[in-house]
């Protein structure tokens, strides 16, 4: 059996220093390439007219970091990003499950309150922990 000792927490931030450099010049990380990236991911996403991006430049660099610094693929995968939010939003849209249905399910849990418009919020519990907030 495991023991604690032998994972990493998920909160760790630590990493050390060779194996961080390692990993940036893997995916070619400099000062350079990180404002170079920045740069040209702010202006294409700042051009778009169906989409308000976060421009966070820590938001940006996990996109930048993920493909390589490569600034056409990083700005292909936040419109997909930004796209799949669509899509669920869509799911979810008009559809409705009736209270009944949610306090007799062992997997859904209605919020006590409704917001103004008289809509409420159903929580669905997705395997052991995870969960999925959902409006009806």
């Amino acid at each position: 059996m495991p023991t604690s000792s032998q994972f990493i927490r998920y909160d760790g931030t630590d990493l050390a220093p060779s194996a961080l450099k390692e990993i940036q010049t893997r995916i070619g990380e400099t000062e350079h390439a990180k404002k170079k990236g920045l740069d040209t991911l702010t202006k294409k996403l700042k051009e778009l007219e169906d989409i308000e991006p976060c421009l966070d430049k820590h938001f940006l660099l996990k996109f930048l970091r993920v493909e390589s610094f490569d600034s056409s693929r990083a700005f292909e995968r936040i419109k997909r990003y930004y796209g799949m939010q669509e899509d669920v939003i869509k799911i979810f849209c008009g559809n409705s499950i009736s209270i009944p249905a949610v306090r007799s399910s062992e997997y859904f849990w209605a919020l006590p309150y409704r917001n103004e418009n008289n809509s409420a919020v159903a929580v669905a519990r997705m395997g052991k922990k995870g969960i999925i907030y959902l409006p009806f």
